[in-house]
């Protein structure tokens, strides 16, 4: 038997606030893990056929306009892509700096759905309780 879509929705939303819980649950985890690995001396442990550890990495960015100082253009362009800043290209079309027309031949537009979650007002909830009374 299907769920009905009130229920497919409680089961959404029984499931998304797991997983944040889950997310906050592993943050405070990991950061015991460290301590007790630290007052250890170790950064690995054994446990359930799993090895836990702790590895340094090391994370590089760089500066793309130090970069385009020091290198030649022809070298800058090799290693960088050109990205349009949609907030400012939002901006330019707003001012003016950019017509309709130009944007729409260099836009791509790909509708997408999604599913957001939005808590009610105290008086939205008694009015859906309301509404879900009366077709009951």
């Amino acid at each position: 038997m299907a769920l009905s879509p009130e229920q497919t929705a409680r089961l959404f939303l029984n499931a998304r606030q797991a997983f944040m819980e889950a997310e906050k649950a592993k943050k405070e985890a990991e950061t015991e893990l460290r301590k007790a690995l630290a007052t250890l001396g170790v950064k690995e442990i054994v446990v359930e056929g799993h090895s836990v550890q702790i590895v340094d990495v090391v994370n590089t960015t760089y500066d793309a306009d130090k970069l385009a100082q020091v290198v030649k253009p022809t070298v800058f362009r090799k290693v960088t892509k050109a990205v349009v800043d949609k907030d400012l290209m939002k901006s330019a079309l707003a001012v003016g700096l950019i017509d309709q027309l130009t944007a729409d031949e260099v836009s791509t537009v790909k509708p997408t759905t999604q599913v957001r979650v939005y808590a009610l007002s105290p008086e939205a909830k008694k009015s859906q309780q309301n509404e879900v009374a009366k077709s009951a």
